[in-house]
C-alpha cells in the first residue's frame, strides 16, 4: 500500500527492484539507483541508510540458523546487493543498527516480484 509507505518512510529499510543494469536488487532507500526506478522516493521524508553484502552462506545454512544466532561483525559498505538469484543470502545492517539476513526464495519469471525470507535481530 503506497499511501502507507509514504506515511511511514522511517520504517522502510530496503526496497526490491529489477533494474536494467543491476538486475534483481535489494537497495537502501538512500541508494541513487532507487530513485531512477521509483522517482517518488525523492518526496520521502526519511531515506534509511541500510548497508548490504552478499554472503557465502547457503540457503540451507540460513534455514539452520538458531533463535539465538550471534551476528558476526558487519563490514558491508554498499547501499545495494545486486544480480541476486534464488538461494542467495544477503547480510544487512539497518540505519538504526539492527543486523539481519535476507534469503532470496523466488524471483519469479516476471522479474519485478520477489519472495524473500528475513531474519533480523530483535
Amino acid at each position: 500500500d503506497r499511501d502507507n509507505v509514504v506515511d511511514n518512510t522511517e520504517k522502510v529499510d530496503f526496497i526490491f527492484f529489477k533494474g536494467a543494469t543491476n538486475q534483481n536488487t535489494l537497495a537502501a532507500p538512500d541508494d541513487p539507483d532507487v530513485v531512477t526506478v521509483f522517482p517518488s522516493i525523492n518526496n520521502w521524508t526519511v531515506h534509511n541508510k541500510t548497508r548490504f553484502y552478499l554472503t557465502e552462506m547457503t540457503a540451507q545454512q540460513f534455514d539452520a540458523l538458531e533463535d539465538y544466532h550471534i551476528f558476526t561483525e558487519f563490514t558491508g559498505t554498499t547501499s545495494k546487493a545486486n544480480h541476486l538469484k534464488n538461494g542467495d543470502v544477503v547480510y544487512f545492517k539497518t540505519d538504526s543498527g539492527k543486523q539481519g539476513y535476507v534469503k532470496v526464495i523466488d524471483l519469479f519469471a516476471r522479474g519485478d516480484v520477489a519472495k524473500l525470507q528475513v531474519i533480523i535481530e530483535e
